[in-house]
């Protein structure tokens, strides 16, 4: 894998947060947390849209044949399966 730099500017208070999760010990460095909230926003932004493709396919159905205790049912199944 390749890796590249980068500089960014902080206040002195967030500066101070990254400080603290490094700390903690979770984090090996400053740049092992930023790697991290990197990570999340990807996997944060493919499941927004995950959603919005579920909600539009929705839409598109039209109007269903099933009861609510079925549709509620498929729900909880499906939330189940993601995780």
């Amino acid at each position: 894998m390749n890796t590249t730099s980068m500089n960014i500017s902080l206040t002195t208070s967030l500066k101070t947060e990254v400080e603290n999760r490094v700390l903690e010990g979770k984090f090996s460095n400053f740049s092992d947390y930023i790697r991290h909230l990197i990570r999340q926003d990807i996997s944060k932004r493919e499941e927004e849209k995950e959603l919005r493709e579920l909600l539009l396919a929705g839409l598109n159905s039209g109007i269903s044949e099933k009861t609510m205790v079925d549709v509620f049912s498929d729900l909880k199944d499906y939330i189940k399966s993601k995780a």
